[in-house]
Parts: C-alpha cells; structure tokens; sequence
C-alpha cells in the first residue's frame, strides 16, 4: 500500500510536496500488534485476518482513557478480541440488515449485518456500538431501524451516523 500512495501522489501532487516524501512526509509500514502514539492518543493497529486483502483494525487510547476500537471492513474474527474486548466505543461495518441480507448478500461481500454488530458488542462487552459502511438506500429510516436491529442482541448505546456527523465521544 505504501507503495502505491507513493505512485499516486508523484502522479497527482505537485513535485515541491513528492520531494518532502522521505523527508517530511513519512510512511511507516506497520504490522500486528504495532502501536504508535498521535498527540497523547495511543493506538495500536491489529490484523483483521481478512479473507480478501490484508487489513487492519485499530485499538485507540484517547487523552481522558476512552477506549475506542475499530473493527475494520469486515466482520469480526474472534482472533482479534484481545484487541476488541471491553471497548467504550466499538466501530463496526454493518451493510445491511439480517432482515434485507437476501438483497444485499453481505456474506457474501464479507460484511455484517446490524444484527450480527450488535451481537458482537455485547459478546465484547462494549459499551457503545458505532454502525458504519451501510447501504444507503434507506437513508430516511436507516438510523432508526439499524439500532433497532443491532439493539436485538446489544443493550448499550447505539450510533448510526449520517456522513458528516460528529460524535461526541
């Protein structure tokens, strides 16, 4: 990956900013279990053990100890719960719903429902699930019925953003 966000910006970034690659602007290649800091935020970055592509999922410390894990594009593999377990905000992918997997086949595309989300939050013990990477042809009613969806199986607190939200974590 490095390699190829090297060959786009000498493509599409002015040459003053490609001669600062190296130098000033730095790309670390990280493997599993590799943590690093950003400010006073902690991360430490863990293989998904996707079925596609390699990837990662992250585990964030923030400032006041919030703990905030993400779960990358795919659904969650139980060889990752030592970086899953106990966190205050769980991102997870949730495509669809169970209930619509018949039209969007999220298996299939190695995605969860919000079903499947809400399942793994409690499972993990987190403390709020936040759905990302949904379908968006429902996006009037989409808040609404995947927390209702993912609250079948997780009893914590439930965010579904619209694209350019914040979330006051």
């Amino acid at each position: 990956v490095g390699d190829v966000i090297t060959a786009i910006c000498g493509m599409t970034l002015h040459k003053k900013y490609n001669a600062l690659i190296g130098s000033e602007i730095l790309f670390h290649r990280l493997a599993d279990g590799d943590g690093f800091q950003v400010g006073t935020m902690d991360v430490k970055c863990f293989d998904i053990h996707s079925k596609k592509e390699p990837q990662y999922g992250f585990r964030a410390t923030l400032p006041g100890g919030a703990v905030v894990v993400c779960l990358g594009d795919e659904p969650y593999n139980p060889l990752c719960r030592r970086y899953a377990e106990g966190a205050d905000w769980l991102m997870s992918e949730a495509f669809c719903l169970y209930a619509d997997r018949d039209r969007y086949y999220p298996y299939e595309k190695s995605h969860s429902t919000a079903l499947d989300a809400g399942r793994v939050a409690h499972e993990l013990g987190a403390s709020h699930l936040i759905l990302y990477h949904t379908e968006d042809d429902h996006l009037d009613t989409r808040r609404q019925r995947y927390a209702d969806e993912a609250a079948q199986e997780y009893k914590g607190g439930i965010v579904v953003p619209d694209d350019g939200d914040v979330i006051d974590l």
